[in-house]
């Protein structure tokens, strides 16, 4: 009975450590467009500012070409109040929206896909007058990469080392930009064929708050080991009743 009591303290434990971990509130920034900073540049036009530009200002743009036309957005969040515990992980969350209707190219989608680098922004830059030319330099290095191939949904980028050093220093945050790699052209044929594919997202100045750019910081379990403890136990229990 003492063996039985003590293994199921243990698979007691280790449910209440998994239930208290995935319960864990999250910290989300999510600003909208009155205390939100983000924006895009667009190489063509290298001295003009995007967000003062309906619609362009409602959206965000990140695309490679050979042509001169590249994108690449730049978005910075406030971390004020904001905790990074050793268990959580940071993302940055970017809702992926038809690239047509804004006439920069073609939406990512199967077969078609584009990566998409995030980088630490070097310099600090102003929304209002940001633009190709005056844009922030990126620090050494990538802070996070995804690749994307669809629309109507959220990418997410694991960033939580970046946001680790602004927390430590915050005299650094100067926020992200997300650059796509390399050019795609799609190739299937008819009246899209040669246009480029270009990955565009809904900024804080879009219609739709719930698609709003954010930052989330959430508890993460450790399933693994958590599952081994309850196996182990369970284990343990059933050859005890066995005997």
């Amino acid at each position: 009975m003492n063996r039985i009591k003590w293994i199921a303290s243990i698979l007691l434990g280790a449910a209440g450590f998994a239930a208290t971990t995935a319960s864990a509130a999250p910290i989300t920034v999510q600003p909208a467009e009155a205390t939100s900073k983000d924006t895009f540049n667009y190489q063509f036009l290298p001295t003009f500012n995007m967000n003062g530009a309906p619609p362009f200002n409602a959206l965000l743009s990140s695309g490679k070409t050979t042509t001169g036309h590249d994108t690449e957005t730049v978005i910075e969040f406030d971390l004020t109040g904001v905790s990074l515990a050793p268990s959580e992980v940071a993302t940055l969350n970017l809702w992926v929206t038809p690239t047509e209707p804004t006439g920069f190219g073609i939406s990512p989608q199967s077969g078609f896909g584009v990566t998409l680098n995030v980088l630490a922004n070097a310099a600090s830059w102003t929304e209002a007058t940001v633009s190709y030319g005056t844009k922030p330099a990126a620090l050494p290095g990538i802070v996070a990469t995804e690749f994307v191939d669809y629309t109507g949904a959220w990418v997410s980028f694991d960033v939580t080392s970046q946001v680790n050093s602004w927390l430590a220093n915050p005299g650094t945050n100067f926020g992200f930009t997300i650059v796509q790699t390399s050019e795609v052209v799609y190739t299937v044929p008819g009246p899209n064929a040669g246009k480029k594919v270009v990955t565009v997202f809904d900024s804080a100045a879009g219609a739709n708050s719930a698609h709003f750019p954010s930052l989330n910081v959430a508890a993460v379990p450790e399933p693994g080991s958590v599952g081994l403890v309850l196996m182990g136990g369970a284990a343990l229990l059933l050859g005890r009743r066995r005997r």
